[in-house]
């Protein structure tokens, strides 16, 4: 009865070994799956932290471009103020020009009919 008890835990224990080694390789491998998994995702952050260096270089042209381009444009509405401010001023020296030529030529006819 020894014999077959001992022969009985023997194989239990191979079969428990057998498990073990199972368990073992299935650690293995999702410990490869898992490395393999984090690898990815460190490339893909590595990835977006790289587009996104190259967005904020980009903005800061964009910014750089609009700053230099609203020096411009307060130019521009700076000369148009100007120009429409120019075109009033000639506006009422014609006016006054105008009115003047009109008074003075009355004048004259008054003066030349007696």
């Amino acid at each position: 009865m020894m014999t077959a008890s001992l022969n009985e835990i023997y194989d239990r224990l191979g079969r428990l070994t057998a498990t073990l080694e199972g368990v073992s390789e299935h650690l293995e491998r999702q410990d490869r799956k898992s490395e393999a998994s984090r690898g990815t995702m460190h490339k893909r952050l590595d990835d977006i932290a790289l587009r996104v260096g190259y967005l904020e270089s980009d903005m800061g042209a964009v910014k750089t471009t609009t700053t230099d381009m609203k020096v411009v444009t307060d130019e521009v509405v700076e000369w148009k103020q100007r120009g429409m401010g120019a075109l009033g001023v000639i506006g009422i020296g014609g006016a006054v020009l105008g009115g003047a030529t009109v008074w003075f030529w009355g004048q004259i006819l008054q003066a030349l009919r007696g």
